[in-house]
């Protein structure tokens, strides 16, 4: 296989797979080198030829796959086909003595630690860490109800993880915004624009929650007498409030520009919308 065909069959990571894992494995990759090229200047393994069934052990150093299993995040192609280029050198039995392999491994070292000197590193100190990268803030039940909304979760959260509680704020607004849209579905509510049908996806809160309220209210009207039918519609009731109030407290004031939020607020703003939206999901 060519240098270039195993270069594409390399593990790509995400992202935030390497904004939380790149550090340590960072130290591995250096403690690997460094510990391997330094072993072999020691005595008679400087200047003797590798044993070959040692040439494979090598090929395959943890260290080395480490560079490799990063590429995306190390990001320099010469060093994958140094790495590449090695590996084939020593599975393919060429000559090597220690002192040559110490030398390869060292210029490596140096290479790792240019790329790393590109990248800056932040930390996420408890208890915000607990928040990074979930996909499933809001339980496993919003999670599988509420495909549309499993990014805006996961970045409220990452939000939180980064210190960023307005922008928390603002995508735990579109989370509800989704659940307050199926609300609307599920109890069929038609919308009008201009005397012509409108989507519910493309009208304003107020006006969702506007024509929700109608529906509820000719609906209790016409359940007097039926218990159960009248309980149904106060847990409706019930979750149109709590839109209403997110709406007025954090939904507006977020989107037109006019409040910012901090630590307390953000947490307790993800609380109402995760109590909202796995209500929602109970129904």
């Amino acid at each position: 296989m060519c240098v270039q065909s195993q270069l594409m069959d390399h593990r790509l990571w995400s992202l935030a797979d390497m904004i939380e894992f790149l550090a340590p494995f960072v130290c591995q990759i250096y403690s690997g080198l460094a510990n391997t090229s330094a072993s072999m200047r020691c005595g008679d393994w400087a200047t003797a030829e590798i044993h070959p069934t040692m040439k494979g052990s090598y090929a395959s150093l943890a260290c080395l796959i480490g560079i490799q299993q990063h590429a995306d995040v190390l990001n320099d192609t010469d060093l994958q086909f140094r790495v590449l280029t090695l590996q084939n050198r020593l599975r393919n039995q060429e000559s090597f003595t220690g002192e040559i392999l110490a030398r390869e491994l060292e210029g490596l070292l140096g290479q790792v630690m240019v790329c790393v000197s590109k990248h800056k590193f932040a930390r996420i100190p408890s208890p915000n860490d607990k928040y990074f990268e979930q996909e499933q803030l809001f339980g496993g039940l919003v999670f599988a109800l509420f495909p549309n909304s499993q990014q805006d979760i996961r970045d409220a959260g990452n939000c939180i993880a980064a210190q960023l509680y307005t922008a928390a704020v603002f995508h735990l607004m579109r989370v509800c915004e989704d659940g307050l849209r199926a609300l609307a579905r599920r109890l069929k509510v038609k919308l009008t624009d201009r005397g012509k049908p409108q989507p519910i996806d493309t009208a304003t809160w107020e006006k969702v929650i506007t024509q929700v309220r109608n529906k509820l209210n000719n609906a209790h009207t016409l359940a007097k007498g039926n218990p159960k039918r009248t309980e149904d519609i106060m847990r409706y009731a019930d979750l149109l409030d709590r839109c209403q109030s997110l709406k007025d407290l954090f939904r507006n004031p977020t989107m037109h520009s006019r409040s910012t939020f901090d630590y307390h607020q953000a947490l307790s703003v993800f609380e109402r919308a995760k109590g909202f939206m796995g209500a929602l999901s109970g129904l």
